[in-house]
Parts: structure tokens; C-alpha cells; sequence
């Protein structure tokens, strides 16, 4: 579940060497397993915003053939997270910490996410906060780019107008269709997992707007970009973190390496 904070800090040296090789964006990003990569022969779920990990999980446990990626912005969650995951035992897992937009920009190829899941993001409600905003034209071009055709983005939020906002983005473009009618906000709800925090809006008596946007095929052929994530290896543990994850654990990542398809 996506937290409601500003985006990520920069990691602590010690998490990160300053190399001048690195973009501004990797040297802000950090990835678990080290030595995960994206697997293209699986197909691939994205969750947005993670928080505690309750959708996350159940994702795993009921996907197990799937490789589940998720983005988290905040530090502590992402070390809450890898912990969690390593409990657990999943080994389907692939965690970043940094900004969502960065990361899928970069790190995630075109056309290879057969899901996406954004739930409860901060809406900036502020006008003068509105370009913090998760969703907005830019990075829905960059969201629907790694989808396949037939892929899913999934989208909830307990703010009305921002629930109308999202709509009249997709409601806008050619390339996708939403999969409720005759409105594609919807307030009943949807099968899903539960999470804490969805429980706990609930008992409150908040009101949740779902959408679910499926991407159309293509009419024309497109140039495939696939990303390969390099790894930065330290042998020094990370100071802020539990002894025993060390930089062989959690790795900085550096900018991917393009190749034309």
C-alpha cells in the first residue's frame, strides 16, 4: 500500500558509493535480492507502494509462479520488507527502494508487466504539491510502456476527486480501456486482497473508488528497449540495518544497459 510521504531520501554513503558512472537515480535506489534480476520467461507483477507488505504477500503466496516486483519509497519499510521476505522464505520476490517513476523508467522493460498495482497513493491535494503526484500524464505514458498488451493497471484510492482525476487521464488516451461500465470508477469492491490499513479505512467508514485499466494491442510494431540491472558490490554491512544484511544482500543498482530488440 502506497505510504502518503514525500519521495525517498538519499541512501547513506555506506549503502551507496559516490561513482561518477552511476545516474542520479541509481546512486537513489536499492534493490533485493542483489542479485535478483527480472526474469522475462515468468510473468511479472508490479506492486506500487508496498507499505507493511499485507497485499504483497498474499500476491506471492497465490501467484507462485509469478515473479512479483515491488517499489517501495521509504527506507524502513524496504528493510521491514527484505526481512519479512527472507521469514518468509519467498524467493520470487524482487524489492527496489526509490522513486516509483525512476525505477520503472529505468530499471523495468517495455512491454513486460502483466499487472500493476497502485493502491491508496498520496494525493498532494495542495495545488502547489500537485507535480508530487503519482499519477499524472508522464508517468501514466511510462506505467502503460511496461505493460503488455492484455496487462492490467489496477488503481484505488479512498479520495474522490483524485479517483476522477485518474479516470479522465486513461479516459483520455487510445491505448487502454477500463474494465468497469458504465462508469469506470466503481465503489463497490473488487476481489482483492485485504491489507491492515484498507481494514482499518473501512471500519472508519471511508469510501474506496476502484478501476481497473486493461492495455490494448498495438497496431504498431514498437522498438523494444529491455533493461539489465548491474550491481554494485561492498563488503561493509549497512550501518542503519540489521548485522546481518549486508551489501552482498541489498545492492545499489546502476543504470540499465539498453539494447535494441
Amino acid at each position: 500500500m502506497m505510504t502518503r510521504a514525500p519521495l525517498s531520501p538519499q541512501p547513506s554513503a555506506s549503502a551507496t558509493p559516490e561513482t561518477s558512472a552511476a545516474k542520479p537515480w541509481a546512486r537513489r535506489v536499492l534493490k533485493y535480492p542483489a542479485s535478483g534480476v527480472l526474469d522475462p520467461s515468468r510473468p511479472q507483477i508490479l506492486e506500487i507502494g508496498p507499505g507493511r507488505g499485507d497485499f504483497l504477500w498474499q500476491l506471492c503466496a497465490t501467484r507462485p509462479h509469478h515473479q512479483i516486483i515491488a517499489i517501495e519509497t521509504k527506507r524502513r519499510r524496504f528493510e521491514k520488507l527484505w526481512a519479512n521476505s527472507q521469514k518468509r522464505e519467498i524467493t520470487t520476490i524482487l524489492l527496489f527502494c526509490g522513486d516509483a517513476r525512476e525505477v520503472v523508467s529505468e530499471a523495468i522493460a517495455p512491454t513486460s508487466l502483466d499487472e500493476i498495482h497502485i493502491q491508496f497513493p498520496d494525493p498532494w491535494p495542495k495545488k502547489r504539491h500537485a507535480k508530487h503526484r503519482l499519477m499524472q500524464t508522464t508517468s501514466l505514458d511510462c506505467f502503460l510502456s511496461k505493460l503488455k498488451a492484455g496487462g492490467e493497471l489496477h488503481f484505488t484510492t479512498d479520495v474522490a476527486w483524485y479517483a476522477q482525476d485518474v479516470a479522465a487521464l486513461f479516459a483520455a488516451r487510445t491505448d487502454c480501456e477500463s474494465l468497469f461500465s458504465p462508469t469506470p470508477v466503481q465503489t463497490t469492491p473488487v476481489a482483492q486482497f485485504n491489507s491492515f490499513f484498507a481494514d482499518k479505512w473501512q471500519k472508519e467508514g471511508r469510501t474506496f473508488y476502484y478501476q481497473i485499466w486493461k492495455k490494448r494491442e498495438s497496431k504498431f510494431p514498437t522498438t523494444v528497449s529491455i533493461s539489465a540491472a548491474c550491481v554494485i558490490a561492498e563488503s561493509t554491512a549497512y550501518a542503519d540495518a540489521p548485522a546481518a544484511f549486508t551489501a552482498s544482500t541489498v545492492s545499489t543498482v546502476m543504470p540499465p544497459i539498453a539494447t535494441t530488440g
